[in-house]
């Protein structure tokens, strides 16, 4: 795919985003990824940020949860993660991985909580794959607090109540 030939990728209907997301928290290897990952987190060996503090084992299987989600965006229209990082204008690469990048970081608290970050109420919430209306009000939560700087990858109508 050229830069000229580059658009933004495909918004999904909820229905669709549902779809990929329940593939993702069903995916066997996706969910062991993201145990080994918090299994050297919660050793001290996952902090991503800061290579010292951070184990190969804890990078390599944090690096495939993503790109399991990646590749549910790809088989759905979107670009490879091979494709995005290969964007040569910043802004652009910018917008798309932070717009895919949604749908891992839903998938992991779909699958698990997150430890409790200051203003970030979502783990006041208990979330569940086979509750659509769950799941909708997570997509919701998310919308309301990220969708001011991210592109979001899905669209919710006044049908998806």
């Amino acid at each position: 795919m050229s830069e000229e030939e580059f658009k933004m990728p495909p918004k999904f209907t909820f229905d669709e985003y549902y779809e990929m997301l329940k593939e993702f928290v069903n995916d066997p290897k996706a969910r062991e990824a993201l145990t080994t990952y918090d299994s050297e987190d919660a050793a001290g060996r996952g902090e991503l940020l800061d290579g010292s503090q951070c184990s190969e084992l804890a990078f390599e299987s944090y690096s495939d949860f993503k790109i399991a989600g990646w590749n549910i965006l790809a088989k759905n229209g979107w670009p490879t993660y091979r494709q995005v990082v290969n964007i040569k204008d910043m802004e652009r690469r910018f917008d798309v991985f932070h717009s895919g990048d949604t749908l891992w970081k839903l998938t992991r608290r779909l699958i698990r909580k997150e430890p409790k970050q200051k203003g970030w109420d979502f783990q006041d919430y208990d979330f569940e794959i086979k509750d659509r209306k769950s799941v909708l009000c997570l997509l919701k939560m998310w919308h309301k607090r990220y969708s001011k700087h991210t592109e979001m990858p899905y669209f919710l109508t006044a049908g998806d109540e």
